[in-house]
């Protein structure tokens, strides 16, 4: 009898809203939430803490909704706090009095952080692809030297000096940046992801579109 009764009002209810109402056994608010969200290409950005984790809870689960989600949900009045996020001038004008982070910002941040980690010498084994020659004989210890992150729109530019490089070393570690920028790891994970060796624990190997060799330098050379 129950059942009957609320399906009567959903029904009157689809009538009057349409698809904007969603019935038990259906796809979820959270759910058509999110599908609207990649259809339109919007973010959402949650600047309210307690509503922002709210939100988050239900988003976070979904597949794909780090790509519409901002899940960088603090706020900070705190001036020393305010430091450790970079605030686009645009939001800040958009919305005065209110410090808030959108999530290509704090991608870049994240990214920025995790390179930095990369920096010295290193067994790279957990960056390197099987079938490597390298990997066969054990020569896995490689010295980088530099390793920045840029952001120039919706373009990140991933530049990596080192004394040496392993098979797809550059192609996984620009996926484990990557990965950091989503949210999938925090930049803290970087040295007990390079001291277990374990590739499988890297981020994936992006395609080489972009990937370019920008210079060879010999050292003595110029003063030969």
């Amino acid at each position: 009898m129950a059942e009957q009764y609320c399906e009567k009002w959903v029904q009157r209810l689809r009538a009057k809203f349409g698809d904007d109402v969603f019935a038990t056994g259906e796809t979820s608010l959270a759910q058509a939430t999110l599908d609207t969200l990649l259809e339109k290409r919007k973010l959402l950005v949650a600047a309210d803490e307690t509503t922002g984790r709210l939100v988050g809870a239900l988003l976070q689960p979904l597949p794909h909704s780090e790509a519409v989600f901002d899940f960088g949900t603090e706020s900070y009045a705190d001036p020393e706090k305010q430091k450790q996020i970079t605030v686009p001038p645009q939001l800040l004008k958009k919305f005065p009095g209110d410090v808030v982070q959108a999530a290509a910002g704090r991608a870049l941040a994240a990214m920025q952080a995790a390179a930095a980690q990369f920096i010295g010498t290193h067994d790279f084994s957990a960056l390197c692809a099987s079938g490597s020659s390298a990997a066969a004989h054990g020569d896995t210890v490689r010295t980088i030297t530099d390793c920045t992150v840029i952001q120039n729109g919706d373009l990140f530019t991933i530049s990596v000096t080192a004394d040496g490089y392993l098979y797809n070393m550059v192609r996984i570690l620009a996926g484990t940046l990557a990965d950091a920028g989503l949210g999938k790891r925090t930049p803290e994970s970087i040295p007990a992801l390079l001291e277990s060796g374990d590739r499988r624990r890297a981020g994936p190997t992006l395609p080489a579109k972009g990937l370019f060799l920008e210079k060879v330098d010999y050292p003595g050379l110029d003063d030969v």
